[in-house]
């Protein structure tokens, strides 16, 4: 992978927190599900969002949105991590299908 991809998806993450501490509307979770969500239809985003530990910090933040009683997130959150499992192990990458 290049410096450059790398150094892409370490300023979106930035960029993301950046955003939630300015503006302080919603917890963190949801902003790791819009990020996930936005990955979906790119395989190399998904492999960024991947090789980034996204796939543990999606899970963890679809825990915090049905945990905050917000199902219509915690659905897309689902709907994401499928379509980037399916998105990296089309690739050839290493992750086992859950089952």
């Amino acid at each position: 992978m290049s410096l450059q991809a790398t150094c892409g998806g370490v300023i979106d993450r930035l960029l993301a927190r950046l955003r939630w501490s300015s503006l302080r509307s919603e917890p963190p979770y949801v902003a790791v599900i819009r990020e996930a969500t936005a990955c979906v239809g790119s395989t190399d985003r998904a492999v960024r969002f991947r090789e980034a530990e996204g796939l543990d910090r999606l899970r963890s933040a679809i825990d915090a949105a049905e945990a905050d009683d917000r199902p219509v997130l915690a659905r897309e959150g689902q709907q994401a991590l499928f379509a980037l499992r399916r998105s990296v192990l089309a690739r050839g990458t290493d992750i086992p299908p859950e089952g």
